[in-house]
This record gives structure tokens, C-alpha cells and sequence, in this order.
């Protein structure tokens, strides 16, 4: 527990508001999403990482957030408190969490199926920044901050299954872009989802799942049964000939 208490928390530096109130200082390559001094945009949505190793945050002290630096399950079945079931994740994951247009609580408690359950602050009063790992969750982003996973920027292509490796994956994480553009390994025949410009907002169907997506979103796709299918479909609710499919 002291090992705890004596967490890591960003400095702070005095300013001269009016207010009196101090700043925290955001450490290179993070994004404050908002903080007590910064609610003009309080998000309504989160990308998140799930890592089993977890860490102490950064910006949230032990009074606002219990995910802190420890083991976590390598696969579990997520809840949030005011959201309900995340469905199951696993060391790796992101996924998204919405709390809808209602905005979040002041906090959000996380209930692992195994048992056991942390919390930390989503409301603003404490800083939520892309970039801080708060236990076993890395907060990637929303509309205002990208993506922030630390020199971990995917720059070279990895074939994940071909004709000579057909070991199925058991999810992919897929990005969604508005412009789309043709694949380089996949033709006409293989992948019907080609060069054409997409919503911006979207809420797409697929394998079961439905994801409600803002361009640039990440995304984990999982099969409806033991494995992939042939062909993997995409479908959109308001489609107007967007409905796709890919190779899987």
C-alpha cells in the first residue's frame, strides 16, 4: 500500500490567475483531453488500450483513480459502471468507451469478471490526458487528442495470415478512415470495400458487433463464432451503397 500511496504524479508550476489555481504540466508526447482548469471539452467518448501489466498514472493521484500498477488479467469480460458490459478484452485490445451524449460521471468504476474492480476520475475535475496509463488502461484519445501510443506507431506491414499461413486471427483492431482507399493485397474479387469517401460518423454492423465510429476511431472486431468466415461483411445503417466486405 505505501509502494501505492507513493505513486508518480506530474509536477505542478504555480501560475498568477486570477484563481490561484495551479497547472499541471503535461510531459512531451501526451495530450490533455481536459483537466479542473480545461472543461470547455469534456468528452463524451474514449479510446482505450487494455495492457494486463498496469501503471500508476501519471496525472491522477491514489484519490482519484484505484487502477494502478499491477497485474491484470491477460483476457477478461469488462464492465463500466454507467455504460454496462464492454464485452470481453484481452491484453492488447482497445477498444472504445462511450458514455453517450450524457457525458461521463465524475467517476467510472471498471468490474472485471474474475472479480475485483478500479475506478478512475472521467468528470474532469482531475486530468485526463492522452498518453497516461491508468492500471491497465491507456487512455489513446478522443476527437480532440489522436491517438497516443508511445513509439508504438505501426510503420511496417505484418502479414497477419496468407494462402501459406492460414492461422486465423482471433480479432482484428482496424482503424476507420472517411477516405477510403483500395487495398494493396486484397483485389476487386477479394475486397469489395475500395477508394470512395465514407461518413464521418458512422454506425457500422458487422460480425454481430455494432460500432459507432467518428473518422479516425479504433476499433476490435471479433468473429460471431469460433473463427473468421470467408468473407468478413461490413454494413453501415443509413447505407447509401456503402455496405463492403473483406477477405478474412
Amino acid at each position: 500500500l505505501e509502494d501505492v500511496r507513493r505513486r508518480k504524479v506530474s509536477k505542478r508550476k504555480s501560475t498568477k490567475g486570477s484563481s490561484g489555481s495551479n497547472d499541471i504540466i503535461i510531459s512531451d508526447g501526451d495530450c490533455e483531453i481536459c483537466s479542473r482548469n480545461n472543461k470547455e471539452n469534456k468528452p463524451t467518448s474514449l479510446q482505450i488500450k487494455y495492457i494486463s501489466s498496469g501503471k500508476n498514472s501519471s496525472y491522477q493521484t491514489f484519490k482519484h483513480a484505484t487502477c494502478v500498477e499491477g497485474i491484470y488479467p491477460q483476457t477478461t469480460t469488462l464492465s463500466a459502471s454507467g455504460i454496462g458490459s464492454l464485452g470481453t478484452v484481452k491484453d492488447g485490445d482497445i477498444f472504445i468507451l462511450d458514455s453517450g451524449t450524457s457525458g461521463f460521471k465524475a467517476e467510472t468504476t471498471f468490474s472485471f469478471d474474475g472479480g475485483g474492480a478500479c475506478k478512475f476520475h472521467t468528470s474532469c475535475s482531475a486530468p485526463l490526458v492522452a498518453g497516461d496509463q491508468l492500471g491497465p488502461f491507456l487512455i489513446l484519445g478522443n476527437d480532440k487528442c489522436g491517438p497516443q501510443e508511445k513509439s508504438q506507431d505501426i510503420t511496417n506491414e505484418c502479414v497477419i495470415c496468407d494462402k501459406s499461413n492460414k492461422i486465423r486471427p482471433e480479432f482484428l483492431t482496424i482503424k476507420y478512415h472517411s477516405d477510403g482507399l483500395n487495398s494493396d493485397y486484397q483485389d476487386e474479387s477479394k475486397a469489395s470495400c475500395r477508394s470512395s469517401t465514407y461518413p464521418e460518423q458512422a454506425t457500422i454492423q458487422s460480425e454481430g458487433q455494432t460500432f459507432d465510429l467518428l473518422d479516425g476511431d479504433v476499433f476490435t472486431l471479433r468473429p460471431s463464432g469460433d473463427k473468421f468466415g470467408a468473407e468478413t461483411d461490413f454494413e453501415w445503417s443509413d447505407s447509401e451503397g456503402n455496405d463492403c466486405y473483406i477477405h478474412t
